[in-house]
């Protein structure tokens, strides 16, 4: 819970991440939304390697599912750490 709640804040903020798959295809859009199981809506998406998919050229809103993603890469100015462990600590002191 502590990314999903993490990556909604992101959202808010709507800011620039890039979702690699697990099929090797990378792309990069804006956090619309994040649900608990952490399926991403993108938003203004750019796919990584345009040249190997361009069918998704013409597409500019994406839902991604969850368990479809391999890693997401951020820029360093947008990870703010102390709010992670401050979501860390509240979802610890949960259970």
């Amino acid at each position: 819970m502590v990314f999903a709640t993490f990556f909604q804040v992101l959202s808010e903020n709507n800011a620039r991440i890039t979702i690699h798959l697990k099929n090797d295809l990378a792309i990069e859009g804006n956090i619309q939304s994040v649900d608990e199981y952490l399926n991403i809506v993108l938003s203004e998406i750019d796919v990584v390697n345009n040249e190997e998919n361009p069918y998704l050229l013409s597409v500019k809103k994406l839902l991604i599912r969850g368990n479809t993603i391999s890693h997401i890469s951020m820029p360093d100015h947008g990870i703010d750490t102390d709010t992670i462990q401050e979501l860390a600590m509240k979802d610890m002191e949960r259970k």
